[in-house]
């Protein structure tokens, strides 16, 4: 599915049918318009393997009448139709975050995803949350659905997947989130409190990446940072595996992040790491700076401990070769 071209006969042919359609108004010879043509054009590659939104765009150099009949002020802008009332999308001008604002539109109920709306749904700007259920097992789904048009709609695409699709068995949940490091699953109860509780803990990313992009809500929170600092990104991605149940255990009271220790060298000696010491993870709380102890290996446990040691002192024996306090 590609991106036609409308024309005021065209347009009013199109407004008479049902459904979510999209415009972009444009003036080809503007820069910005041929920069946002190629947005629309991957936008709608998206959208025709998720929805049945069609994408078109108005030349408005040559139907300036009618584009000014529409109130089209400013070049390029984008709006989406339902019959003729339309609404001004105003976020960025590029295909995901334009995806993601229209499937929010036409979406509000459970997705069953084939393998090209699983692609596309689980890089979008929201979090996908799929499920794989059990086999002849309608209750799991039928709650899902449930909550997909109500309490999960406001943060999260929901869908069901194939056991094939997942590669694990099933029943369970996993949330997809770009921002996310880490992909959080949900293997307990299918009970619609026990899956709220989780949503509510994985709506936002468990592990960032830390980088000039993250550190101002890093900041903003006000929470200590546990970081992962890893040359290596295969060892960052293992590292995130085994901490992830960590992460959400500690969710609003810690934050966590990978730190890749070449793009961010600068940052050792401040943190009292050296290249050899790595992988390493430091806790930075307000201005103190908290490592792992020495030979101590990255695991669950150890950064359980290490965390209640360190930030919530009282809950456990304290062990001097834990905590290296800088």
């Amino acid at each position: 599915m590609g991106v036609s071209s409308l024309d005021p006969e065209a347009f009013a042919q199109r407004v008479a049918l049902p459904g979510v359609f999209v415009i972009g108004f444009c003036v080809p010879s503007h820069e910005p318009c041929k920069r946002v043509h190629n947005e629309l054009v991957l936008a709608a590659e998206n959208l025709g393997k998720t929805s049945d939104v069609s994408i078109y765009e108005v030349d408005c150099s040559e139907h300036e009448t009618f584009c000014a009949s529409l109130d089209v002020l400013s070049f390029p802008t984008i709006r989406t139709f339902r019959r003729e009332k339309w609404s001004r999308y105003r976020g960025p001008q590029r295909a995901t975050p334009l995806v993601t604002h229209v499937l929010k539109q036409v979406t509000n109920s459970l997705v069953k995803l084939d393998e090209e709306q699983f692609t596309v749904m689980k890089s979008l700007g929201i979090p996908l949350m799929a499920l794989t259920p059990a086999a002849a097992d309608d209750s799991s789904i039928n709650l899902m659905a449930s909550l997909a048009k109500e309490e999960l709609a406001k943060d999260f695409f929901v869908g069901v997947m194939s056991a094939a699709q997942s590669g694990t068995n099933a029943p369970f949940i996993t949330v997809y989130n770009v921002r996310d490091e880490a992909t959080p699953k949900y293997d307990g109860p299918f009970e619609k409190e026990a899956i709220l509780h989780f949503a509510s803990l994985v709506s936002q990313p468990l592990i960032r990446q830390f980088d000039m992009s993250t550190i101002v809500s890093f900041m903003k929170s006000g929470l200590p940072i546990g970081m992962m600092y890893s040359v290596n990104e295969d060892e960052r991605k293992t590292l995130v595996a085994s901490l992830s149940d960590v992460a959400m255990k500690y969710r609003g009271r810690v934050n966590f992040a990978t730190v890749d220790a070449i793009k961010n060298s600068f940052a050792l000696e401040p943190m009292g790491l050296k290249p050899d010491e790595l992988p390493a993870f430091v806790v930075q709380a307000n201005d103190e700076i908290y490592k792992l102890g020495p030979g101590l290996t990255i695991t669950p446990e150890a950064i359980d401990g290490f965390i209640k040691q360190t930030l919530f002192p009282g809950t456990m024996q304290p062990d001097p070769l834990v905590v290296q306090r800088m």
